[in-house]
């Protein structure tokens, strides 16, 4: 892709992206979806179109755009991240958990799959690994007040293991 068309591709991503915060669902997709069919491997747009969908619900369409960036751009931390929240919502916890490990393997210092991971755990009473991870999380980003409120529910619940098992 030369500069200039790479060029017009980022301008319509932004308009997507400024149609989707202002709630213009259908009209972002159409954005999309005309970019791809000219340049059907452009991940930002992609990306994009999953985020989209995701925002009108449509979670599964959106995990297909977000595997096909991944299968194109393999160290996508966004797009572990976003399918993994797809698969968590689905309540499949085994498949989120493994995404989220194969996102380590990408960048093992990101706050948001640490948290992410300590999610799952808390949701599975594993909370000392719970712990672990938001204590990381929290580490990386200090000012994050929701890895903070996780870290501090997680330590109530291994207080109330304690006084539960006699320890």
């Amino acid at each position: 892709m030369d500069d200039k068309t790479l060029e017009g591709c980022r301008g319509e991503v932004q308009r997507a992206c400024e149609l989707t915060e202002a709630g213009r669902f259908g009209e972002a997709e159409e954005c999309l979806a005309a970019l791809l069919a000219r340049h059907p491997n452009y991940c930002p747009a992609l990306f994009n179109y999953g985020k989209v969908l995701v925002c009108q619900d449509r979670d599964e369409e959106a995990l297909s755009r977000f595997t096909r960036v991944l299968k194109l751009e393999g160290d996508a931390l966004d797009a572990f991240i976003e399918t993994g929240l797809i698969h968590y919502r689905a309540g499949r916890l085994s498949e989120a958990e493994t995404v989220f490990h194969d996102a380590l393997c990408v960048d093992d210092n990101d706050a948001r799959v640490l948290n992410n991971l300590g999610v799952l755990a808390f949701v599975q009473s594993r909370f000392p690994e719970a712990e672990s991870f938001f204590a990381r999380a929290l580490e990386i980003d200090p000012d994050n007040e929701d890895y903070a409120v996780n870290l501090h529910d997680t330590r109530e619940e291994l207080q109330k293991t304690e006084v539960f098992s006699g320890q």
